[in-house]
């Protein structure tokens, strides 16, 4: 194949790629936005349904639910520097295929940082938290508040302590 032909065949690539790369980020995106919308309402209807239940089923329900809750936490995490990739590797290829698309003009946010990155950064501790406070309600509230806001601190600064990727301010 002559270098003309390549030359003449390599937007057309890079066109099929972007697409690729669009549709990988919008599922992504789409799935990650499901997460967020049902685990708070899974986990408000979990813990009413848990309330009449004895101590010790709630406490291993609570375990269970926490649990469950922390692998979709790292999930996010990990999903958010998936798109973080994504949207440095697409920014690349609009710049070579000379178009101002969806990576290069990104809104900031809103109010400059709330995006959905950050309130996944709210979200999942709050679940945790919620999963620890109905766990340890039996040892009693103090304690139960106390382990529930040490877990909401942790979790909200996880990222922070492990140095890992740009997750949210």
């Amino acid at each position: 194949m002559s270098e003309e032909n390549q030359m003449n065949q390599q937007p057309d690539t890079l066109r099929v790629v972007y697409q690729q790369l669009c549709k990988s980020h919008r599922a992504i995106g789409d799935f990650r936005a499901r997460l967020l919308v049902c685990l708070p309402l899974a986990t408000a209807g979990a813990l009413i349904l848990m309330e009449p239940l004895s101590d010790k089923t709630r406490l291993l329900l609570g375990i269970f639910g926490f649990l469950v809750s922390l692998g979709l936490y790292f999930y996010e995490f990990l999903a958010n520097l998936r798109c973080e990739h994504l949207i440095k590797v697409g920014q690349q290829l609009e710049a070579q295929l000379a178009i101002n698309g969806v990576y290069t003009e990104r809104p900031a946010g809103l109010v400059g940082f709330v995006n959905e990155a950050y309130l996944a950064r709210v979200i999942y501790p709050v679940v945790l938290a919620a999963w620890t406070y109905s766990a340890f309600t039996p040892t009693g509230p103090v304690l139960s508040v106390i382990m529930a806001l040490v877990v909401l601190a942790l979790f909200f600064f996880i990222p922070r302590l492990l140095k890992l990727g740009q997750w949210p301010i």
